[in-house]
């Protein structure tokens, strides 16, 4: 009704504007879900793919086989298959953008930190964020992965950079997740 707040969802604006595409273009109703769900299902395997690309790139891993055998692994899971039963886009929104935001935050640690590079990063983040957000707040215990994952980053690269007398790392990724 008109006297509900409806401030929750409208992070879910961003999915279904995803959902309306194939409509716009005049598709019919059943080419437009097989479209949407072609999507969704590609945007899992590519972000996963991405995800491994840029993590052999910082030397993180050695094996070139992991890019083909880890985005299948991660697209085909329970969690994952049993949203397809009804097709919960935001479980998929942040599962796509769990790796895609890892491809970003992990190479940082090899690579020479700078101002505008942590900058350039918590943009790029929140971007990604914003598209695929999980439906906005009233989704918010989806999140719960994405947090956890973020937490443990912190806390090991916290200590790592405290242990090691990496002052000046450790103010950036602070630095990072301030923006």
């Amino acid at each position: 009704g008109f006297t509900m707040d409806q401030s929750g969802i409208q992070g879910s604006l961003v999915i279904h504007f995803i959902d309306s595409i194939p409509y716009f273009l005049g598709f019919s109703a059943q080419y437009a879900q097989k479209i949407v769900f072609s999507f969704w299902f590609f945007t899992l395997l590519f972000s996963s793919f991405i995800f491994i690309i840029r993590i052999e790139k910082s030397g993180f891993i050695k094996s070139h086989y992991l890019r083909y055998f880890f985005p299948v692994f991660y697209t085909f899971n329970f969690y994952l298959l049993q949203g397809w039963w009804a097709i919960e886009r935001t479980k998929f929104s942040l599962v796509v953008a769990a790796p895609l935001i890892f491809s970003i935050i992990l190479p940082m640690v090899k690579e020479k930190m700078s101002v505008w590079r942590m900058f350039r990063s918590s943009i790029l983040c929140a971007l990604i964020l914003t598209i695929f957000n999980g439906g906005g707040w009233v989704g918010l215990p989806l999140y719960g992965g994405l947090l956890v994952m973020l937490g443990c980053y912190y806390l090991f690269f916290t200590f790592t950079f405290l242990l090691n007398k990496k002052i000046r790392e450790f103010l950036l990724m602070n630095l990072f997740f301030v923006f």
